[in-house]
């Protein structure tokens, strides 16, 4: 069974995090994280992340093309639609992740288009007083083109 339906996994996990942060002298108001793969499952997931105490959740984007999968850039609060009631957890839409530009299973992109749209993006977001959000994995940062257009994407989003 994948974590993203695993409660006992989940909060083992949570409480892992929150003893190395305390032991870290780290110290945050909310927690929260994604699931790895975007593996999310609708009202399981969201379910799970509010039971074990997690504030917001950064799973939901597109594999396959970047974009508004929640139809927003803005963080919001999450239902439950099995129980039918509105959970404490918050969503923070994904909207653009580096293996989706560039991974030649999705969008293929040459680095100078994967720029393009994340300039585009992140306008798009500013514009709606949204957040723009940005997954960018280490593993993608190896050779130095990565590194570059992970600068780059930086310094377009920042501004």
């Amino acid at each position: 069974m994948h974590i993203n339906k695993d409660l006992a996994r989940t909060r083992a996990e949570f409480e892992v995090l929150l003893r190395v942060a305390d032991k870290l002298h780290i110290v945050q108001d909310r927690w929260g994280g994604r699931q790895h793969y975007l593996r999310w499952e609708n009202p399981v997931t969201w379910q799970i992340w509010d039971e074990v105490g997690l504030d917001y959740d950064a799973t939901l984007g597109f594999a396959d093309h970047v974009g508004f999968r929640c139809g927003t850039c803005r963080e919001f609060p999450v239902f439950d639609l099995k129980a039918r009631k509105s959970l404490r957890l918050h969503e923070r839409p994904l909207i653009v992740m580096d293996g989706t530009l560039l991974a030649p299973q999705y969008m293929a992109l040459q680095p100078e288009q994967a720029l393009g749209w994340i300039e585009h993006l992140s306008n798009v977001c500013c514009c709606f007083g949204g957040t723009f959000s940005l997954l960018w994995h280490n593993t993608s940062l190896i050779e130095r083109w990565q590194r570059e257009l992970y600068l780059e994407a930086l310094g377009v989003v920042v501004r």
